[in-house]
């Protein structure tokens, strides 16, 4: 391969490369083999095509660094500045592009010595990798001089790594990137901001399933908490955080901790006072969107409390409330809050005392546009899609039923959302199976229940207490035997009988 390529006989080289990656080879030498591609090019200085091959091959980076990924990244900055001031200027960009690779697979001390080593500087074209590096260091210093200028520094980069296009590619390092900023906020003070962009972080590590994700959420609930001593409308904030601990981290050791600190925001303001404090601040305000938003989320949580015949009363005034912060919501820069806020009307609409499918529809509109800017994974996009799946039932729409229990299924595996969409496209299986008995058909429905099953139990205990359990093992032994899985079939066939045979 390499000796292709120094005959310039790109094609035939390109060949050999990849016969590399084959999955016969070797995993060790699959690993070295964009090492060696890169060698290649970097050899005949073919500087334009390593800079293309490169992007995409620290694009395609994931989980733990390997021995290849680092020789490849320090490959690529040896090229750019082993040279010094005489170097190529082509092969300049191979030096920000090894230097990103090292500190996305976590590498961060050798992208330093290196740094060092070679003397380099950033400009403006630096990019999201180097930039967050940069705010890494000085937020390091301002924790040893402990000066708001410092900090304030820290956050200047950090917010300018925030903005590169990148960021929204690799949600893990975002979320990382964004609670250090978070942090330079909550040293200087700035308790409402830091809880905030801790929120944001917590959101992007969760979706990113980034074991980092509780800490932020702890700390934007500290934030929020410390901002609520000036401004008692914060704590609303705070008690958002703990809730999203508990619906999220629900064995971790905070989560045990949350309702306590639940109940004691709770204790020292009333949710009138809360909302008067709200309604007060006005349009022209830094705050105006986050109070219109907590303004929603109270009179969301009054709702959910109300006994029946209070429950309208407080509908109408959530309607008005969700109106104006979704028309005041076009400079919102945390779209998360929108598809929230939308859903949670979107709820009451379907789900008070009469419902309102109109008004569900428009608040779900509204939520569906702005869930674009939010990736897949983030909860709210799923709220809006079993909502949407709630109102098509309601208008009997089986087709937009089916969809977006579809999308829940594909995209919301262990949320509270899972079960309700696999029941529906469960009995979406049965029928189509029921109608052609296609072999494809049979092991959707059985990979369907299978998931069923392990949600509802198939224990003697919960076959008995729930039908549903029960319908769901019968099934899965059904279509078990239909695909000769006959080990399944007869274990849900024994823990049938025992139910059968229990008091």
């Amino acid at each position: 391969a390499l000796t292709e390529a120094a005959l310039n006989h790109a094609p035939q080289s390109d060949r050999c490369f990849e016969l590399l990656n084959n999955a016969s080879v070797p995993p060790q030498l699959r690993d070295q083999a964009g090492y060696w591609r890169l060698q290649s090019l970097l050899n005949v200085e073919r500087y334009t095509e390593a800079t293309a091959f490169a992007a995409q091959h620290i694009a395609d980076f994931k989980g733990a660094a390997t021995q290849g990924q680092v020789s490849f990244c320090v490959s690529l900055i040896q090229a750019a500045y082993a040279g010094g001031a005489g170097a190529n200027a082509e092969a300049r960009p191979l030096g920000a592009l090894g230097l990103g690779g090292l500190i996305k697979i976590g590498q961060r001390g050798t992208a330093k010595k290196l740094m060092a080593k070679y003397e380099v500087t950033l400009d403006e074209n630096a990019g999201f990798y180097l930039r967050w590096l940069q705010g890494q260091q000085q937020f390091e210093r301002a924790e040893q001089t402990k000066k708001d200028e410092d900090y304030a520094l820290a956050a200047e980069s950090l917010t300018l790594a925030l903005r590169d296009p990148t960021a929204n590619d690799d949600l893990s390092s975002a979320g990382q990137c964004r609670t250090q900023l978070a942090w330079c906020l909550y040293r200087q003070g700035k308790y409402d901001a830091a809880g905030r962009d801790f929120q944001l972080a917590a959101e992007r590590l969760i979706a990113a399933r980034d074991d980092q994700a509780v800490d932020s959420a702890w700390m934007g609930f500290v934030a929020f908490q410390a901002a609520s001593k000036s401004s008692p409308r914060f704590k609303d904030a705070a008690i958002d955080m703990l809730n999203m601990i508990k619906r999220e981290f629900p064995k971790h050791e905070y989560a045990k901790r949350a309702d306590y600190y639940i109940g004691k925001m709770r204790q020292s303001t009333s949710p009138a006072e809360t909302l008067r404090s709200l309604e007060n601040v006005s349009p022209d305000s830094p705050d105006y969107l986050t109070a219109r938003y907590e303004i929603t989320i109270l009179l969301y949580a009054q709702w959910t409390k109300a006994a029946a015949d209070e429950k309208d009363a407080i509908a109408q005034n959530l309607f008005k409330a969700t109106d104006v912060y979704l028309k005041s919501g076009k400079s919102e820069s945390d779209m998360s809050r929108l598809v929230r806020s939308a859903n949670q009307a979107a709820n009451v609409a379907l789900n008070g005392t009469t419902p309102n499918t109109d008004a569900a529809a428009k608040y779900l509109a509204e939520a569906s546009s702005h869930a674009t800017a939010l990736p897949a994974a983030h909860s709210a996009v799923a709220e809006s899609h079993f909502h949407a799946m709630q109102l098509a039932q309601k208008q009997g729409d089986a087709l937009q039923e089916r969809l977006n229990a579809g999308w829940l299924v594909a995209n919301a595996a262990g949320s509270r959302y899972e079960l309700a969409a696999i029941i529906v496209m469960a009995r979406t299986m049965d029928k189509k199976v029921e109608a052609s008995s296609d072999s494809e058909d049979v092991k959707e429905a059985f990979a369907l229940y299978q998931r069923l099953v392990a949600l509802l139990g198939d224990s003697p205990e919960a076959i008995r207490a729930s039908r549903n359990a029960q319908v769901a093992n019968s099934k899965l032994a059904s279509y078990a035997a239909r695909l000769g899985q006959n080990n399944v079939a007869a274990q849900c066939m024994e823990n049938l009988l025992a139910a059968s045979d229990g008091p």
